[in-house]
């Protein structure tokens, strides 16, 4: 099989998927993540219950065969259409990704049937990379009955990356998380933004407190300081454009 890297996004189940975080879908936010990672996944696949709505925003997208199995089910349809060896499988209620992390996972492949990480709430299967080989396994476990991933796994040949070896790559450790109510994401929004505007007055007030030390004429502290508002104007405009953006983007643009 030739060596074509592979993104599945299951968006099954429940409508997480169509979640917004800051204007889009959170569906949106995984794809490009993937998308993104330029030179790397060679293709994106979307597996759902309806493939034809992620057809409609242009994905590539495949019906789920086995939707009553949850994600171990969407798992095993995605590699029954990937044209690599390997995937790496999200789920679409994830869309804080982080680039080195898919990275590093994808590297640990060769050897296994899973890369699954470990963090300190455990075993992440749905930030994972699965080898093709594991659809049919994964379709005997479901005809008898077993849907859950973490038991499949507890079977393969699966090599686990502990949560200290991917803290350097995200020390933020929000590639993991997931959402689980649109107010959650509202929340986390009106948070990012707050937080940005504390910092900038707390930059202004610090400056004053400078120019006042530095010039003992009133005027001159104030000019003193205009050069050092422009600039953090300018910087609070840019980081709340960061925070539209997804996270690949604003880790390259730090």
């Amino acid at each position: 099989m030739r060596d074509v890297r592979t993104g599945l996004v299951l968006a099954d189940g429940d409508e997480r998927w169509a979640w917004e975080l800051q204007g889009e879908p959170l569906v949106h936010r995984v794809h490009r993540v993937h998308r993104t990672l330029e030179g790397f996944f060679n293709q994106v696949l979307v597996v759902a219950s309806d493939p034809s709505r992620f057809e409609e925003m242009g994905f590539r997208a495949v019906a789920d065969a086995h939707p009553e199995a949850g994600p171990l089910g969407a798992i095993a349809t995605g590699l029954r259409h990937v044209g690599s060896r390997f995937a790496f499988v999200a789920g679409a209620d994830a869309p804080f990704l982080h680039p080195r992390v898919v990275r590093h996972l994808y590297e640990q492949r060769k050897g296994w049937d899973v890369v699954v990480p470990k963090s300190h709430r455990g075993f992440e299967p749905l930030c994972a990379v699965y080898s093709s080989d594991c659809a049919a396994p994964m379709e005997n476990r479901i005809r008898s009955g077993s849907f859950k991933v973490l038991d499949f796994i507890s079977g393969a040949r699966t090599r686990i990356v502990n949560g200290a070896d991917l803290e350097v790559l995200d020390p933020s450790g929000v590639t993991f998380r997931h959402v689980h109510s649109q107010a959650e994401l509202d929340v986390l929004w009106v948070l990012q933004v707050i937080l940005v505007g504390v910092g900038h007055v707390y930059s202004l007030w610090a400056a004053q407190k400078i120019s006042r030390r530095a010039f003992d004429d009133p005027a001159a502290a104030r000019r003193g300081q205009l050069p050092i508002l422009a600039g953090m104007i300018a910087f609070s405009i840019f980081s709340l454009w960061l925070l539209k953006q997804p996270m690949e983007m604003r880790t390259s643009a730090m």
